[in-house]
């Protein structure tokens, strides 16, 4: 199988008749506004959903593929904070493959530059193959929390 895209967004929608996909509000950034005074010392989640979605085309569509995909969530320290490892069998007869994975929260450590690297491993390889880099840029401000009276 051959890797031609992936993207980080919000949300997506396939339409039943057409079998179009909808790719709505990319990401390429956050921006984060957290009450505290200085950097957390540990990790913190952004509570909110997220799609990473990829688009593969089948070289030998002749037989049954079976492939491995890996999605680390990557910090800028270079370390992963979450992974996921869908596997798939495609039917013989099928040209091209969506993979669409939800996300339900991301793992914040800093601000910085991270990583969605996607691997893939067509069964029964043993090895994973990195194919793509999605970055995310998280921004990071600071507000001192205030007390109501």
């Amino acid at each position: 199988m051959r890797h031609n895209w992936s993207i980080l967004c919000e949300k997506s929608s396939i339409d039943i008749g057409t079998n179009q996909l909808s790719i709505f509000n990319c990401i390429e950034e956050i921006n984060l506004t957290i009450n505290r005074i200085k950097d957390p010392k540990e990790p913190f989640r952004i509570p909110a959903i997220f799609e990473i979605i990829s688009f593969w085309t089948i070289e030998n569509s002749k037989k049954e593929n079976k492939i491995m995909l890996k999605y680390d969530f990557v910090s800028p320290n270079n370390e992963i904070l979450s992974s996921i490892e869908p596997t798939h069998k495609i039917p013989p007869g099928q040209l091209r493959f969506r993979d669409r994975n939800f996300i339900h929260g991301l793992t914040v450590t800093t601000a910085g530059k991270y990583l969605i690297k996607i691997y893939q491993k067509e069964i029964p390889s043993k090895t994973f193959d990195l194919v793509k880099e999605i970055p995310l840029d998280i921004n990071i401000s600071y507000k001192i929390a205030t007390t109501k009276k």
